[in-house]
């Protein structure tokens, strides 16, 4: 999971913009990885973990979906609307891998 988030971290740094999130949304996915890093792996995850996996799903899922309708309207060119594309599959990859370490820890 923290590679995940690491690979998430480099990505933003490099989104463009304007893009399929607003500044904010991208300020909440900064701050979920930040509290997603703070987490101990072996301790059972707090209810905010599954707030930020399903955040932090919908936005990756926010980005595809507006990719697939939008891309003109965001005047991305090829590698811009690869970068985000990249972006929102990073997000729903993270969201599953927090599934899975919640269920994990649960069952």
């Amino acid at each position: 999971m923290l590679k995940r988030i690491a690979a998430l971290e480099e990505t933003i740094a490099h989104l463009p913009t304007p893009g399929p999130l607003e500044d904010s949304e991208i300020e909440e996915s900064k701050q979920a990885l930040a509290m997603l890093k703070s987490l101990s792996p072996t301790e059972k995850p707090p209810a905010e973990a599954v707030q930020e996996q399903t955040k932090l799903k919908a936005f990756g899922q926010k980005v595809l979906e507006s990719l697939a309708k939008d891309a003109a309207k965001y005047a991305l060119g090829a590698a811009a609307s690869a970068l985000w594309a990249k972006f929102g599959h990073q997000l729903e990859d993270l969201a599953k891998a927090i599934a899975e370490w919640i269920a994990a820890m649960l069952g």
